[in-house]
Order: C-alpha cells, then sequence, then structure tokens
C-alpha cells in the first residue's frame, strides 16, 4: 500500500463525519444490556445520517510526540455523500461522492485563484468503506462491530487493505443529544480522538451547492 493511501486513511477517514445523529437523541441506558445484539444495532442506528452539518475538533496523539496535532473544521452530508473540510490548521476539503473521493486544489490562473476538485485513486474498498462510516451505515460484512456500552460501539475492518491502516474504530454517542465522539487506533498504535458537534439538519442551497464537482 502507498504511502498516499496511508494518509487518505488515517487523516481523512479518521473524521468519521457520521457520528452525530439526526433524529436520535440519547440511548436509553435502562433499555441497554451488554452483548445485546439489538441494542448495538440501536446504538449504530444512532450515527446514521442522511443530511446535516457538524462542527469538529481533532486531536491526532502520535506515540513519538508529546503533545497532539490539533485540527478544526466542518463537516456536511448530503443525501449520503460528504463534505470534509479541514480549516485549521491548515485549509483542506475533502468529497465523498458516488463512492468516488475528491480533493480540492486551487490553482492559479490570469483571473485570479480557481478551486478544481481531482479524483483521488484509492482502492475500490476504501472509497465504500469511507463513504460507509461518513454516512453512518455500517455493514457489517465489512467491519466486526461489537457493542461495548450503552453509549459506543468498536469496530474492526474486516477488509485486507484497510486492516493494514486501522486496528480499531470506537463510535460514541454522548449525554449531550448534538456531540458525537470517535477514537481510531491505527495500525502504529496512534490515537486520533474527534468530537463532532451537530449544528445543523437541513443544509442551504449554497451548502449543497459545494457537492457540485466542477
Amino acid at each position: 500500500m502507498n504511502r498516499f493511501l496511508i494518509a487518505l486513511i488515517t487523516i481523512y477517514f479518521s473524521c468519521l463525519s457520521n457520528v452525530f445523529a439526526q433524529d436520535v437523541a440519547v440511548v436509553d441506558t435502562e433499555q441497554v444490556k451488554p452483548s445485546s445484539v439489538q441494542n448495538k444495532t440501536k446504538v449504530i442506528d444512532a450515527f446514521k445520517t442522511e443530511q446535516g452539518i457538524a462542527s469538529f475538533t481533532q486531536e491526532k496523539h502520535f506515540s513519538f510526540l508529546s503533545t497532539p496535532i490539533k485540527s478544526t473544521g466542518v463537516i456536511k452530508i448530503n443525501q449520503g455523500n460528504v463534505l470534509w473540510q479541514v480549516n485549521t490548521p491548515v485549509f483542506s476539503k475533502l468529497l465523498i461522492i458516488d463512492n468516488q473521493v475528491w480533493q480540492q486544489a486551487q490553482i492559479k490562473t490570469q483571473y485570479g485563484i480557481d478551486e478544481i476538485y481531482n479524483k483521488v485513486a484509492t482502492h475500490a474498498s476504501i472509497e465504500t468503506l469511507i463513504n460507509t462510516i461518513f454516512t453512518g451505515n455500517i455493514d457489517e460484512e465489512q467491519w466486526d462491530a461489537s457493542y461495548k456500552n450503552e453509549h459506543c460501539v468498536a469496530l474492526k475492518p474486516k477488509d485486507t487493505v484497510l486492516s493494514k491502516a486501522i486496528l480499531t474504530l470506537e463510535l460514541c454517542l454522548d449525554e449531550i443529544a448534538t456531540i458525537r465522539h470517535v477514537e481510531i487506533t491505527d495500525a502504529q498504535k496512534n490515537i486520533t480522538k474527534i468530537q463532532l458537534t451537530q449544528t445543523s439538519t437541513t443544509l442551504s442551497e449554497n451548502d449543497v451547492n459545494e457537492f457540485i464537482i466542477q
């Protein structure tokens, strides 16, 4: 696996935008029982969304660094398609549309700066898995999902390519209905922690237009 693919998986895939719910607030702890398939499904379903906006903060903890690398940005979901935008410390934008990955690039022209999208060549299963995680539609033929507690599920990739980059993925609900948490442990045992805060369940016309590839 080339280095670019590893970077795409561990950085952009870690963003897991799917972790903010549209209709489900907080899991009923009185009804959830450990190791219950029914309640594992209930927690997974709480992450599913077809449309919405969330802000995020991300901390990447490397074993060789004493302090984490922090980033912030926004994620948007429109009909199962995903926009992942990092605002700080360095701006970048990624689109996942119809199981294809696109990355925004800025080019200088005689008229100024144009923004275009370049298709990112990846393993086909990676494109599918990224979109699955962002939208919360978890295919258990691709993930080994286990119920951890009343708020969390743990996922391990079954896909050979993905398993070389990611060891575990943990998705957690929060007591506050609009907040979700993600923790990713990569193959080098570095940990990425992400908090997503839902800001809207609808998209404006301008938001929708951001999903148009030009």
